[in-house]
């Protein structure tokens, strides 16, 4: 068997050789090619090998792995240098079927070897090597391009990553956005870019649209870590579309979103993001599926065009931060942003540090710390090859102009009562990424001239440690300039705006287009679970207020509208059975434990098998990890509520799982 194996590496190799000297490949035949792709370890088992074994040659360099027509590849980068390639070897060949030596490190301590494996991981995102045949190198999309685009009928998962490189090509022709370019063309700011790159993203955008438009007729329950293919494919519509923005061809960009057909859940999800947010708001989004459907419903609808949406993840690039610039003066908010596009070119000003020894120990004004950055007094020199920003304090003031406050935050009595003088809080954070100055730049700036809401979607981090002055506001958080009040915190710690929370749950946002929901459709799942946690969140404060009629009728509202049939309970509806248990509807609660109950149980009976057949595998890992959290919450909530059949039932369960 192995000499078979062998037998076909070798020719296989030889083919793909083939075209550096200007040969065709369509000679092997497409079942032969993905046997040979089958062939390749995976991007974890090489990772293993590779970091039981060796390290850096340089402490302090990073750790890239490459996966070529050839085999694996690793190389290593200096963090000043990061064009730079040190030391680049194949460690295993499709020719050999086998690893190779190096002459990297080698490791004998295995602490040193784990935190060199968990560094590198914490760097790279290990999805994009089982996403693209080839990757992790500088031209892997045209190698993809070129080794499948010969074929016709291609499984799923190759046609996805045959699409993804027709996408990543086209946009290297514009910008350097992501790792491993091919483009050699300088990256394009905020600004017109020569016909011939446009041409370069068109004819390559389109061949991508039309693989991705291929593939949802081919398989609509085809699943990207967005959500179904549909909806990845009307997102990278809205990706060329706001890039042809960012270069300044609106016609361009409106062939574009003429193309776009969200289906009606995603765009009554969008709809009501943008209800749960204040007029003449900013929003601060973070992914594709929490703004590009808002985007087109503000472009091509109309709807919620007062609300600016200013995306964090974009909001790191200088074109993306002088577009926002440009925009938010349109319409109608100059001056929020008060870097420049130059202020960070050529990288400057990725990260900023805070270090200890540098700063002041004292609080200071959010304005005072935004113009010492800008002036460029916070460069450091830490060696001969390294200059580093940094941050003149931790501590920080943002006042409070009560007039803007009053007039914008149309705020209840109880939160004029508690309207603060100023926010002043402190972060133990290390270091602030440029779209987290960013952040700070445009609150010192705003004055609280317009509400600033986040979506619910990102990361924690985004807050600025500002937690204590966000209020659940429907499905967005919104920040206020008032004290926390104890009154208005839910069983999970988030403060809430109890009476408008409640009146968008019970009479605005929209609960349209669940039925039918498709089984492969994780984005509606992942809304689903945000709808169930905000509602709860809500509940229970209102609980919290002794406003018990209300706290049922929103819980009989949310687990009404929401069909089991499409949307199980699971973990995100347990507080409701919580809540239920609080209100004396035990038979509710019973119904929400014992449904969620036995979706797990499902789960542990698909997945176990599984697990113990395949014990590497980290998506069946962390899928029974969340079924295990989830029966445990369950147990614990039988225990307090003294559901004693029930908590010996699945401590019972528990057991023989584990055994």
């Amino acid at each position: 068997m192995k000499k078979h194996l062998k037998i076909i590496s070798i020719f296989v190799f030889t083919l793909w050789m083939l075209p550096l000297a200007g040969q065709d490949t369509g000679r092997v035949s497409k079942e032969v090619f993905i046997r040979s792709l089958e062939l390749f370890p995976s991007h974890d088992q090489v990772t293993r090998w590779f970091f039981t074994r060796y390290g850096p040659t340089v402490e302090g360099n990073m750790m890239r792995f490459a996966k070529d027509p050839r085999g694996w590849y690793v190389y290593e980068v200096k963090p000043s240098e990061p064009g730079f390639i040190y030391n680049k070897q194949q460690i295993w060949s499709l020719e050999e079927l086998a690893y190779r030596k190096t002459n990297y490190r080698p490791v004998d301590d295995n602490q040193k070897a784990q935190e060199h494996y968990q560094k590198y991981m914490q760097q790279v995102q290990p999805r994009l090597y089982k996403i693209h045949p080839f990757y992790g190198y500088n031209g892997w999309d045209r190698d993809v391009i070129h080794n499948l685009k010969v074929y016709d009928k291609l499984p799923d998962t190759l046609t996805y990553g045959l699409a993804r490189a027709f996408s990543n090509f086209a946009l290297s022709a514009v910008r350097h956005q992501y790792d491993y370019s091919t483009s050699k063309h300088k990256p394009a700011g905020y600004e017109t870019i020569s016909q011939e790159r446009l041409k370069i993203f068109t004819d390559n955008m389109d061949e991508a649209l039309r693989i991705f438009k291929k593939l949802v007729k081919q398989n609509p329950d085809f699943k990207t870590i967005t959500g179904p293919i549909s909806l990845k494919y009307n997102n990278e519509i809205m990706f060329a579309w706001h890039t042809m923005l960012s270069v300044k061809e609106d016609q361009l960009a409106e062939k574009y979103i003429k193309q776009v057909n969200y289906d009606e859940f995603t765009l009554t999800n969008a709809s009501n993001f943008l209800i749960s947010v204040s007029e003449n708001a900013i929003l601060f989004t973070y992914g594709d599926n929490d703004t590009y459907p808002l985007w087109y419903l503000q472009a091509n609808k109309n709807v919620r065009p007062d609300v600016s949406i200013i995306n964090l993840s974009l909001l790191n690039t200088p074109w993306y931060i002088a577009m926002v610039k440009e925009k938010m003066k349109d319409n109608g908010k100059p001056g929020l942003i008060s870097f420049s596009e130059e202020d960070f070119e050529n990288d400057k000003m990725g990260v900023i540090f805070y270090i200890g020894a540098k700063a002041e120990n004292k609080r200071m004004k959010l304005k005072d710390v935004v113009s010492f950055i800008a002036s460029g007094d916070n460069l450091m020199e830490v060696s001969s090859e390294k200059d580093i920003y940094y941050l003149p304090t931790n501590q920080f003031i943002l006042d409070v102009d009560r007039a803007n406050a009053l007039k914008s935050y149309k705020l209840s009595d109880e939160n004029k009562a508690a309207l603060s003088d100023s926010l002043v809080w402190e972060t133990q954070r290390s270091y602030f990424l440029r779209n987290e100055l960013l952040i700070l730049d445009i609150l010192a700036n705003n004055n609280w001239r317009y509400p600033v809401h986040y979506s619910m979607s990102g990361e924690f981090r985004y807050f600025m440690n500002l937690n204590d002055h966000l209020q659940l506001h429907g499905l967005s958080y919104k920040l206020v300039p008032v004290d926390p009040n104890p009154k208005h915190v839910a069983l999970n710690g988030l403060y809430v705006n109890v009476p408008v929370s409640y009146q968008l749950f019970m009479n605005t946002i929209s609960f349209e287009h669940l039925e039918g929901v498709r089984p492969s459709n994780s984005f509606a799942e992942n809304m689903i679970n945000n709808m169930r946690i905000s509602s709860g969140s809500v509940a229970s404060a209102l609980m919290g207020r002794n406003e018990k009629d209300s706290a049922l009728k929103l819980l009989n509202r949310i687990n009404e509208k929401i069909p089991k049939e499409s949307f199980p309970h699971n973990i995100f509806s347990l507080p409701h059975a919580e809540l239920y248990l609080q209100l004396d509807k035990k038979d509710k609660a019973l119904e929400i434990i014992t449904e969620t109950a036995e979706s797990q149980q499902q789960i542990f009976s698909a997945l176990k098998p599984a697990a113990t057949a395949d014990p590497g595998n980290n998506n069946i890992r962390q899928e029974l990890q969340m079924a295990e959290n989830t029966m445990k919450q369950i147990i614990h909530l039988c225990e307090r509520y003294e559901l004693e059949n029930l908590e010996t039932k699945y401590r019972e369960y528990m057991q023989t799982v584990k055994h």
